[in-house]
Parts: C-alpha cells; structure tokens; sequence
C-alpha cells in the first residue's frame, strides 16, 4: 500500500508540474509592437530601501529587514536580510547579466532548496534587461494593459496596468517544477510598497513591506 501511495504522489505532482507549462496569456492577444520596451520593477533612478520581511518555508517563519541598495558603477542590486536586531541572515549581490555573488548564508539557513529558491525569487525582481529577440508584447483584449513575455531557461511574464511603467505582477512557469508568481501591489515614487511571492503548491512565501525611511 505504502509502495502504491508513493507512486500515486508522484503522479500527482507531475500532473501539476505539467499544468504549470499552460500560459497565463488568456484574455491577451499578439500585438502589432516591433519594438518592445522592457521596463523593470526597480528603474534607473532607484537608490535603495529597507523592507519589512517575512518569509514562511516548512511550517517556520523567518521576520526580519531587507536592505536593497542599488550599486550604480556596475549596475547591480546589494541585498542583505538581517533580523530586527541586525543579526544578518543572507547577504547577495545581483547583477544585470542574471550572475548572483552569495556573500553570506546563516548557517542555521544555509539549505540548497531554500537558498535556490529565494535568488530565484530575486532574480526575477531585479532584471533589468532582456533580449529583444525573445521578448512578445500581448495587449489585453477587455482593458488597456498588455504583458511581456519572454523565454530564457523557463517561460516569464511580466504584467502592466494602462500607461504603468513599472509591472504589477511577474510570473515565471517551467515544466516539471511549480511556478513563481510576484504580486506586486503598488508603487511609491517608483519604489514597491508591497511585494508577495508564491510558490504554487510549495510550503513557501516571502512577504516584503516598504518601510519609511
């Protein structure tokens, strides 16, 4: 039975993993768009801010502050989360190139899987550039909005609102692992007040608050 029921659960998580491959570009259609301008979550003038984290992976909760500064001479995103009595947890630097430098891990966090996970999670909040050669522009059929949809080792979506500048929701799906989604709530001058990732049928989620500064 034991044997049965082990080979039932992958089952179901293939047949999930294999639903995640169906693009979230219904109500869109292909627009006439040659030249497709990618705009990022964090623009060109952003300097840096502090967040209110908090992050839920295997039935633990792990709060604290996210400090993101933008390194201007080479374009990069410094991003160190640290407790509330500045005991740091990670600390990575993101460059524009999709390369990640891990400077530090808490050895009490210091797990493959979630250190993976939440770089990816980052990396999708950060890029700031994309090949225009795998960028599709889709307008929206019922609103004034459209996505952004590109291919590089997974499929991404970045979506907009009328005349946004900056995206209000990020999706990344690939075949056989459970997609990425960012809902990303609303701006102040330009900067996410409130950034919420989910992991489909993961155990795991980061919440980030903008603190005032």
């Amino acid at each position: 039975m034991s044997r049965y029921l082990i080979i039932l659960s992958l089952i179901i998580s293939l047949l999930i993993g294999v639903s995640s491959c169906s693009p979230p570009l219904k109500g869109y259609s292909p627009s006439s768009e040659s030249f497709v301008i990618f705009r990022p979550v964090f623009n060109e003038d952003f300097e840096k801010a502090f967040y209110k984290s908090i992050i839920k992976f295997n039935k633990k909760q792990l709060t604290g502050i996210v400090l993101i500064k933008k390194i201007p001479v080479v374009n990069s995103y410094r991003t160190v989360f640290m407790s509330e009595t500045g005991l740091k947890y990670f600390d990575f630097e993101f460059f524009p190139t999709d390369s990640v430098e891990i400077y530090y891990v808490m050895d009490a966090l210091d797990r493959k899987s979630l250190v993976k996970i939440v770089i990816a999670d980052l990396l999708l909040l950060f890029r700031s550039q994309v090949d225009q050669g795998y960028v599709k522009m889709f307008q929206s059929e019922k609103e004034d909005g459209w996505i952004l949809h590109f291919k590089q080792n997974g499929k991404y979506y970045y979506k907009y609102e009328s005349q946004a500048i900056t995206p209000k929701e990020v999706e990344r799906r690939a075949c056989l692992s459970p997609k990425t989604n960012i809902e990303i709530k609303s701006y102040q001058d330009n900067i996410p007040t409130s950034i919420f990732f989910t992991h489909g049928f993961l155990g795991y989620t980061m919440k980030l608050e903008l603190l005032n500064q």
